[in-house]
């Protein structure tokens, strides 16, 4: 699957009180009912170019129509829905010579949406896929779309950005290619990716289990003392075992012959005490041996008679193997051992595959309006436009207090101001044009004023200003700048209308 952004090739509004005027060139577009006019009603018309934006044989999977709405003239609370629903055109038109008298006939389509508050300051999307997949196929001649909003009901106007903007009118189509051109060639090796960061450390290992312990054996008999052998190192110790049962006392040998002194056994059991016999040479001295483990004391035996020292006996035969003993108790487990350093940074993995779009990011702003029942009926020159309702405000920078200070706007944030405004005058003293300007005041540097001429003196009057706001914090207000060879002139704002005056703030960037 791929997907495609693709801008229009010819966008306008239309206007069924202006008949034979084209405006084209507008950075805004418009749909509904305008306030106090009889037969005010505005449509939008658009155009894209789908053949040159997507490769022959390709299907069409869906397409999404943008648009960016900036202005909502009557509340969610004042009227709920309020839709706004696309029209196939049936024959052309061009950005630059259409008007309400040869705009081209539509047909109503499936695509439609219900336009919110909570809409203002960003886009709002239209699921056209049938319509953009018969202008792919040519099953559909693309004369482009017309958009409608409410036009039976007075104040239901909906303003949104025109490519003369900037945030123009978009479209994204998702399409599948089943033509399969030529490889193109290899691009450059990306650059190495940063190191991972190192893992964690696995978890140590249980001790096992100490073996069983084996039987003890019978004591051998005592052989000649070999030479010393060299100290070895000292082993781990052992768990203890059980004791052993004490063997029978056996019977006393005859003595034998003095031999060489051998190393010192173990202490075995105390025997019966023979008789005395008669004291033999003294034999040569034999090396020490290594001291054995101290035994257990034998019960003391009753005197016997001094017997004759006889010959040494023979060595008796290895006695069999004892039980096996009782299994020992585990070891205490090791403490955990020192964590490792990490290793080499791993080879760069393969790119991984481009992910979709991401959507549409929220812009923050800010809506006021004067209403006729504010009793507002003329403007002094260099006097404020006393706003003194707030439609709407999404932005933590923006803020207004117009039970105290009407018409005044204030800016608590550094960033990059969108600022488009209306009014609707009758007339003016003496002047037979208007103008109204925005002027942003910090209190310290030069005050910013950026002026809207209109050749007109009665009707809607509209302008924008984009501000790069730094020192704060800074107000916002809609001034009269109007005047008659130089001197400053009152207007007339007209009373037959709903609402008199309208501003929207948006926060584009910080």
């Amino acid at each position: 699957m791929a997907f495609v952004q693709i801008f229009t090739s010819d966008n306008a509004y239309i206007s069924q009180y202006y008949p034979n005027q084209n405006f084209g060139n507008s950075p805004v577009l418009f749909t509904g009912q305008y306030v106090g006019f009889p037969n005010d009603i505005y449509r939008l018309l658009l155009k894209f170019n789908l053949a040159s934006q997507i490769p022959v044989g390709s299907t069409v999977i869906s397409a999404i129509l943008y648009l960016y709405v900036y202005r909502k003239d009557k509340s969610d609370a004042q009227l709920f829905p309020q839709p706004v629903t696309v029209y196939r055109n049936l024959n052309n038109f061009s950005q630059l010579t259409v008007t309400w008298g040869n705009a081209p006939n539509n047909v109503v389509t499936s695509s439609a949406v219900n336009v919110t508050d909570g809409d203002v300051g960003t886009y709002i999307g239209f699921n056209i896929t049938s319509l953009a997949t018969g202008w792919y196929n040519g099953s559909i001649s693309n004369y482009g779309m017309t958009l409608r909003g409410i036009e039976n009901q007075a104040d239901t106007i909906i303003g949104y950005f025109s490519n003369n903007n900037t945030n123009p009118p978009y479209m994204v189509v998702e399409y599948e290619n089943s033509f399969i051109g030529p490889t193109g060639p290899t691009g450059p090796t990306g650059a190495t990716g940063l190191p991972g960061p190192t893992g964690l450390t696995g978890p140590t290992g249980l001790q096992g289990a100490t073996g069983l312990q084996g039987p003890t054996g019978l004591i051998g008999p005592t052989g000649l003392p070999g030479p010393t052998g060299l100290q070895g190192p000292t082993g781990l110790i052992g768990p203890t075992g059980l004791p052993g049962a004490t063997g029978l006392i056996g019977p006393t040998g005859l003595p034998g012959a003095t031999g060489l002194q051998g190393a010192t056994g173990l202490i075995g059991p105390t025997g019966l005490p023979g008789a005395t016999g008669l004291q033999g040479p003294t034999g040569l001295s034999g090396a020490t041996g290594l001291q054995g483990a101290t035994g257990l004391q034998g019960a003391t035996g009753l005197p016997g008679p001094t017997g004759l020292i006889g010959p040494t006996g023979l060595t008796g035969t290895t006695g069999a193997t004892g039980p096996q003993g009782i299994q020992g108790l585990q070891g205490i487990q090791g403490i955990q051992g020192v964590i490792g350093v990490t290793g080499p940074q791993g080879p760069q993995g393969i790119q991984g595959p481009i992910g979709q779009p991401g959507g549409v990011g929220q812009l923050q702003g800010f809506q006021a309006s004067l209403s006729t029942n504010a009793g507002t009926t003329f403007i002094l020159p260099d006097a404020i436009i006393p706003f003194e309702t707030v439609i709407t405000n999404q932005s933590s920078k923006i803020s207004s207090d117009f039970n105290t200070n009407p018409g005044i706007i204030n800016i608590n944030g550094a960033g990059v101001y969108l600022v488009t405004w209306w009014i609707i005058t009758n007339s003016a003293a003496t002047a037979t044009t208007t103008s109204f300007s925005i002027k942003a005041s910090d209190g310290t540097n030069p005050d910013v004023i950026v002026a809207s001429n209109n050749n007109i003196l009665q009707g809607q009057l509209y302008g924008q200003a984009l501000l790069v706001i730094g020192a704060l914090p800074t107000t916002i207000t809609l001034i009269n700048t109007t005047e008659t060879n130089g001197v400053g002139d009152t207007v007339f704002l007209d009373t037959n209308v709903a609402l008199q005056s309208n501003i929207i703030i948006t926060n584009l960037s910080d």
